[in-house]
């Protein structure tokens, strides 16, 4: 799996044209996925987080990322309210490796709200009306 997603993430950055800043894998568990990815030269410079709610899980990550030379990190929190974890959703790409198959359908969309919020854009008039 993780290779398809590698390869994803590099087809997106061609049709984008967009930096790609940050990759979450919301739900990573033991983090295998971002940990495959960091070793990844197309995602070179790309910050990696993995978020789940069990602090030890997160921990353990940590450890076999450290054991791994694996640069990302891991954060223990709630994947229906990620906050910073995707504060700049331009540049960031929401994955989710090992969770989905734990929520229920009805639940899904509230899962997914906070990775879809729309972009706000200046207006080619407000920035305009800035002196630019």
């Amino acid at each position: 799996m993780p290779h398809r997603i590698s390869e994803e993430l590099g087809r997106l950055r061609g049709r984008t044209g967009r930096p790609l800043r940050r990759v979450v894998d919301l739900g990573c568990g033991s983090g295998y996925v971002l940990r495959w990815l960091s070793h990844d030269p197309i995602l070179a410079g790309v910050e990696l987080v993995g978020v789940d709610h069990d602090p030890g899980l997160m921990a353990w990550a940590g450890e076999l990322a450290r054991a791994d030379g694996c640069r990302a990190r891991f954060v223990a929190g709630d994947a229906f309210e990620p906050g910073l974890a995707i504060d700049d959703p331009e540049a960031t790409v929401v994955i989710s490796s090992g969770v989905l198959h734990h929520i229920p359908a009805t639940h899904l969309p509230g899962f997914f709200a906070p990775t879809t919020r729309p972009v706000s854009r200046p207006s080619p008039t407000s920035t305009r009306s800035r002196g630019r």
